[in-house]
């Protein structure tokens, strides 16, 4: 019995929303339940398998593409474990918020939404290494946060035009920024709580201060990157002799001036912060 292509598709959607749903069900209750996070990070390490099921020559560049992905999930994993078993409502909108990246985020590829997908990496991550900076060692955190800055901005530019730019050089400078900034943050860790009035939205879970600034300057460079290099049928004529986009100057300040004023409205009316994660 031979399928139509529409039938196939339709089921091959279904199965992949239901294995996503799954893999999202099974780390939260090992967190929850089994109070394991190994067990969590397990089982998004094996959801991973493909990534191996190639030749060797290609393990690099699949690792790579993947990191975002492996990233996200480990960051969420990481913020459940510190909302609190107790704290259910805050552990479904957790739930349901990785399930969201899974289904949602995670498959499109537009440019916008691979935008978002580097910059969700980029914050989220962040924000969970800060969270549990002060148990490891220094070293460890900065080479941690060299490969999320690395792997964000390598996943932003991964289809642009590499005649414009090396993205691999981009990508290790945008690493080592953003290595010295968590070096700075973990050595002066302030954190809020996300809460409004009486409704504490992340339990013990606080957000670094330097998960928002880091955030904040992530946007504005990748606004500015995806706009300088930024090449298709349409933008040909912007085009100098030496392959340099011509960009309106609206383009530049919007993003920059709009992080800068995110960072300030952060840094003024999230108050009480705990200087002590």
């Amino acid at each position: 019995m031979k399928f139509s292509k529409k039938v196939v598709g339709a089921l091959s959607s279904v199965v992949y929303i239901a294995l996503n749903v799954v893999l999202a069900l099974s780390a939260w209750a090992a967190v929850i339940f089994i109070d394991s996070i190994f067990l969590a990070i397990i089982l998004i390490m094996v959801s991973k398998w493909r990534v191996l099921a190639v030749k060797r020559r290609y393990w690099l560049a699949n690792i790579e593409s993947n990191l975002v992905d492996f990233l996200v999930g480990l960051s969420f994993v990481l913020i459940m474990s510190q909302v609190g078993v107790d704290n259910w409502l805050n552990q479904i909108i957790l739930l349901l918020l990785y399930i969201g990246w899974l289904v949602f985020i995670k498959p499109r590829s537009g440019q916008k939404a691979v935008f978002a997908q580097s910059l969700i990496s980029l914050i989220v991550s962040i924000a969970s290494l800060l969270s549990i900076s002060h148990n490891l060692n220094l070293v460890f955190v900065i080479l941690i946060a060299f490969t999320i800055g690395y792997s964000s901005l390598k996943h932003l530019l991964q289809d642009q035009d590499k005649n414009l730019y090396d993205v691999k050089y981009l990508a290790i400078s945008w690493g080592f920024f953003t290595a010295v900034l968590v070096w700075i943050f973990a050595n002066w860790n302030v954190a809020y709580k996300f809460a409004f009035y009486r409704l504490n939205f992340l339990g013990d879970f606080k957000i670094a201060e330097g998960s928002i600034i880091i955030g904040a300057l992530g946007f504005a460079i990748f606004s500015l990157l995806t706009r300088f290099v930024k090449v298709d049928n349409t933008d040909e004529q912007k085009l100098t002799k030496i392959g340099v986009i011509k960009v309106d100057k609206k383009d530049v300040l919007a993003p920059v001036v709009f992080s800068l004023l995110l960072i300030l409205i952060f840094l003024i009316f999230f108050t009480s912060p705990n200087l002590s994660l």
